[in-house]
C-alpha cells in the first residue's frame, strides 16, 4: 500500500469511530477484518496513526480551532501529519486524485498545513485540560486527586503500553529469544523479576 492509501484508510476508520456507537477497538477491528488485502505492515501503520490521532484528540482539536479549520477526521489526520514531521510538500503529495487515496488538499487545507508545519503538538498556550487530554467532565475530580501532578499523571496514561513476552525456556533461552526479536528490529529489555 502507498502512504496515500494508508492515510485514506486511517481517515475512513476515524470517520467510522466518530459515527459509531461501538467501542473504538471494535470499530477498528471490524473495518480491518473486512479488508483482508491490507498487509500486516500497512495495518500496523494505519492502527498506529489512528491511535496517535485519538490519543491527541484535545490537542489536535485545539490546533484546528487555532487555525480556524473544521474539526473533521480528515483535518485531524492532515494536522497529525504536519506534527509528525512531514513538510507541506510531503503532505500534499500524499493527497492525490487517485483510487484509494485521499482527495487533493483544498486551498484552505494547504493554508493551515503551512501554519502547522514545523510546530510541535504541544503549545505553551494550551490549557492543562488540553495538555492532559482529559475529558472535561472528569477534570475537577482528577485535579483534586492529583493536584499539581495532574498533567503529568494524565500524560503518562497516553503512552503506548509496553508488551511483556514470556519465553518458554524449555524450547529457547531468553537470550536466544531476544536475539531473534532483535533480527526483526524489535527492541527488548529483560524484566528484572522473571
Amino acid at each position: 500500500m502507498r502512504d496515500a492509501a494508508r492515510i485514506q484508510t486511517a481517515i475512513e476508520i476515524l470517520e467510522n469511530i466518530k459515527n459509531s456507537r461501538v467501542p473504538m477497538d471494535n470499530a477498528l477491528r471490524d473495518y480491518l477484518k473486512n479488508r483482508r488485502y491490507i498487509g500486516s505492515k500497512d495495518r500496523k501503520y494505519i492502527v498506529e496513526m489512528v491511535y496517535d490521532c485519538v490519543r491527541a484528540t484535545a490537542k489536535l482539536g485545539w490546533w484546528l480551532d487555532k487555525v480556524k479549520a473544521e474539526d473533521t477526521p480528515r483535518n485531524r489526520v492532515i494536522a497529525f501529519l504536519a506534527f509528525d514531521g512531514l513538510s507541506a510538500h510531503d503532505i500534499g503529495i500524499r493527497f492525490v486524485d487517485e483510487k484509494h487515496c485521499p482527495a487533493p488538499l483544498s486551498e484552505a487545507e494547504e493554508k493551515y498545513v503551512g501554519q502547522l508545519v514545523g510546530k510541535t503538538l504541544e503549545h505553551d498556550e494550551m490549557p492543562d485540560i488540553v495538555l492532559a487530554e482529559c475529558p472535561i467532565e472528569y477534570e475537577d475530580r482528577l485535579k483534586e486527586l492529583w493536584g499539581d501532578d495532574f498533567v503529568a499523571q494524565m500524560q503518562a496514561m497516553l503512552q503506548t503500553a509496553p508488551l511483556d513476552l514470556r519465553v518458554n525456556t524449555i524450547k529457547i533461552s531468553r537470550d536466544q529469544a531476544q536475539d531473534s526479536l532483535k533480527k526483526d528490529g524489535v527492541e527488548t529489555i529483560k524484566t528484572p523479576y522473571a
